[in-house]
């Protein structure tokens, strides 16, 4: 169980700080640094994937440490951590 050591061996390299995540994963993160007010939907709708799948994997990025959603679900938006 190394992936953890390696995200925080990897927190501060522009290159590796995404090794550990899916091509989806990683294509989330740059929808959202492109704009963090965007939404699952529109998410979805960019990437072809469905609704439950940009949530889900959105939630384990979440709990990677990866993302954080800043204020309401209506008017907040979404800060990218690592």
């Amino acid at each position: 169980m190394h992936k953890m050591p390696l995200l925080k061996q990897n927190k501060g390299a522009k290159l590796n700080k995404n090794a550990s995540l899916s091509d989806f994963q990683k294509q989330i993160i740059d929808f959202i640094e492109a704009n963090a007010s965007i939404s699952y939907d529109e998410i979805a709708k960019g990437s072809g994937k469905d609704k439950t799948t940009v949530r889900r994997n959105i939630q384990k990025l979440k709990q990677l440490g990866f993302l954080e959603r800043v204020g309401s679900r209506k008017t907040g938006h979404w800060k990218v951590l690592k």
